[in-house]
């Protein structure tokens, strides 16, 4: 017998924090913000250059080495992908969507933008948890020894592995 599921089961902290995040881009474009300190804008614009590459590239890298049907999601992977983008960090989407967040709070010095950076950051980092769970039921213990090589979501302690291999 199979539970049907209710609405809940479809809702995450990561989804969650997504949404938040895409709500945060809406009001950062409907509402005009006044920066305090210019240097924080700057610091926040330097946060959003990553992301140029850190939110495709695991489409890309999943797509390629994911083991996933013709007309399946770049998420329906078959097969733990541990190379590209994923050598150094093992959830590169999810560092882009901090990185978008905190870029946005440091660009704009709002309470409005920082309330909901926080709190979509905080999510995205609760669902991340969860995510790994899901990684570790589907791939097992070649997920757990991948856990133990690369790390989550730093990306400076991932490419100092490499360099230091």
């Amino acid at each position: 017998m199979t539970k049907e599921k209710s609405w809940k089961d479809n809702i995450s902290p990561l989804a969650i924090g997504q949404i938040l995040l895409m709500a945060n881009i809406v009001q950062n474009i409907v509402i005009e913000h006044a920066s305090a300190l210019s240097w924080l804008k700057y610091v926040g614009l330097i946060l959003l250059i990553p992301i140029i590459f850190l939110w495709p590239l695991p489409v890309f890298t999943l797509r390629k080495y994911g083991n996933i049907s013709a007309n399946g999601s770049f998420l329906a992977t078959t097969k733990l992908v541990k190379k590209g983008i994923y050598r150094l960090i093992r959830h590169p989407q999810y560092l882009s969507f901090i990185l978008l967040n905190a870029g946005m709070a440091l660009i704009n010095q709002d309470i409005i933008t920082i309330a909901i950076s926080i709190l979509s950051i905080g999510l995205l980092s609760f669902g991340i948890k969860e995510e790994e769970q899901i990684l570790t039921d589907q791939f097992g213990e070649e997920y757990t020894s991948y856990q133990k090589k690369v790390p989550s979501i730093n990306i400076f302690s991932g490419i100092f592995r490499l360099i230091k291999k």
